[in-house]
């Protein structure tokens, strides 16, 4: 299983493009959809964003303001849930790449570290693998690659 990002399964020209998640995610759900896939966005990051602009509005004066919306979920839950075309469980994390740019002396330079999962997902993924789903940690389409048909090939 993926979890950790590694410079080198990457072209360097996917590297300089600067994709944020959002644009990651796009890409990844369209190649799960791709190899048959059904997949879901979870959207656990939502919350956290509710509690930063509830306390704005507190701090700003707003009378009332309160988090709305919960989702319920636990720490960990990956981006991306769905079923594999095997019928098993999926679950797909979702992270920004490196960024890169070119430095000077046509040096590469490190613009912005890739987006990594906190020990939660890390902790969510391994553990939904050890119990037989396909999971992993997206940076590109190609990792769903390795995610999806990796585990076909394990099962």
């Amino acid at each position: 299983m993926i979890v950790a990002f590694d410079r080198g399964r990457y072209p360097a020209a996917y590297l300089r493009r600067g994709y944020s998640e959002a644009n990651v995610q796009l890409v990844v759900i369209a190649r799960l959809r791709q190899l048959g896939c059904w997949v879901h966005v979870v959207d656990v990051g939502a919350d956290k964003l509710r509690r930063q602009a509830a306390g704005a509005l507190r701090r700003a004066g707003v009378k009332g303001a309160a988090i709305v919306g919960r989702t319920g979920m636990a720490a960990g839950i990956p981006d991306l849930v769905g079923i594999a075309p095997d019928g098993r469980p999926l679950f797909v994390e979702v992270k920004r790449p490196e960024w890169l740019r070119a430095g000077a002396r046509g040096r590469t330079v490190q613009e912005r570290e890739a987006g990594e999962p906190t020990d939660a997902q890390r902790a969510f993924l391994l553990e939904a693998e050890r119990r037989g789903a396909v999971a992993g940690v997206a940076w590109a389409a190609l990792d769903v690659d390795a995610i999806v048909l990796g585990a076909r090939r394990a099962a």
